[in-house]
């Protein structure tokens, strides 16, 4: 059982992190990139201390990252915010056109893309731009032990 200088410190670390902390990572249109995005996604949640929020964020990263490779083809920048209301992690792609929707599954077939983001995620949603648009997941962070 931790003791109350254990959480004295926590309550001091937290109070120096700033309220949002952001961090992007541009992404060429390859196979190889949901892979850099899940490595940038661990890394990143070592780096903010959100350890036991790394193995959901890489699924989700690597489900956003994938489907601009497959479905729109063009660069992603894949950006992880940090927030008193969790962690976002957004992936914008350059293809303008309709925002991306689940599509229908088999029954009993693999859980892929949006379908997989959308039983992970607090929340999701879509922003359109002029050349593009972005998909966020909001995740829930949980403070590790340690911190």
């Amino acid at each position: 059982m931790a003791g109350t200088g254990d959480l004295e410190t926590a309550r001091r670390r937290s109070l120096l992190r700033p309220k949002t902390v952001v961090r992007p990572l541009r992404l060429l249109p390859s196979v190889a990139a949901p892979r850099s995005g899940r490595e940038f996604t661990v890394g990143v949640c070592q780096d903010w201390q959100i350890d036991a929020t790394a193995e959901v964020a890489c699924l989700v990263a690597n489900e956003l990252v994938r489907n601009v490779v497959v479905h729109c083809g063009t660069d992603c920048v894949l950006i992880l915010r940090l927030t008193e209301q969790g962690l976002f992690i957004e992936a914008r792609d350059y293809l303008p056109g309709p925002a991306p929707r689940p599509r229908p599954r088999v029954v009993g077939g693999p859980r892929r893309g949006l379908h997989v983001v959308a039983n992970l995620a607090s929340h999701w949603d879509v922003s359109n731009h002029a050349d593009g648009k972005t998909v966020w997941a909001l995740l829930p962070v949980n403070a590790d032990p340690e911190v």
